[in-house]
């Protein structure tokens, strides 16, 4: 069971019906996904067997060409979470900006081992361009503080400046928010002071006879 959800990323037996998940339990009733490779589906199916005299034993296991291979896929390799610094990709980080995100704020969150919606897109895309063979080692680098402030530095000096290029659409929208209310506030002070020189009543209105 926890082989197979740390290969497949989800349990072997799910149902909001607890009595079809015991059905699925005896039965033996699971889909493996198509990312995973022949040797470790076999590994699986043969623990998962629901014949007791065919089923893998501990032993069977430490035999079998999945646990004892040495070829497994190695990326990044063990880090240790404040005292290591993560390899980021290079490729995932580009693909990010192209989506939106900020290239040094994308890294802050990386390095501090954030649980967002940027870590979370930017391991997702990982997830994908490894199973689809897209990675390797060479892609990975590392970014220190002092590399990070560097690219937000730069960031900012790319970015246009209110007076000599338009704004972005969102820009647009504070901005304009920005100037309707100082336009309201301008005309509620004009309404104070023109109601205090007619003695309470507002000069932009008739007066009642």
């Amino acid at each position: 069971m926890i082989l197979f959800a740390l290969i497949c990323g989800y349990l072997p037996f799910e149902d909001a019906n607890t009595s079809n998940l015991y059905k699925k339990i005896l039965s033996g009733d699971f889909k493996i996904p198509k990312f995973v490779s022949e040797p470790a589906k076999d590994m699986i199916r043969s623990i998962l067997n629901t014949n007791p005299e065919q089923r893998y034993r501990v032993a069977d296991i430490r035999r079998h060409s999945w646990y004892t291979s040495d070829n497994l896929p190695r990326i990044t390799g063990g880090i240790f979470i404040g005292l290591s610094q993560i390899p980021i990709n290079k490729t995932i980080l580009e693909k990010l900006m192209t989506l939106g995100f900020k290239k040094d704020h994308v890294l802050k969150c990386i390095n501090a081992n954030k649980h967002n919606h940027i870590t979370t897109s930017y391991y997702l895309e990982l997830k994908r361009a490894e199973q689809e063979g897209l990675v390797d080692e060479t892609q990975f680098e590392f970014y220190d503080d002092r590399r990070i402030a560097q690219i937000h530095q730069e960031r900012l000096a790319q970015q246009p400046s209110l007076s000599g290029q338009a704004l972005q659409p969102e820009e647009t929208v504070v901005h304009k928010a920005s100037i309707d209310t100082t336009k309201h506030n301008e005309s509620t002070q004009l309404k104070a002071i023109e109601e205090t020189a007619s003695g309470g009543f507002s000069m932009t209105q008739p007066l009642k006879t």
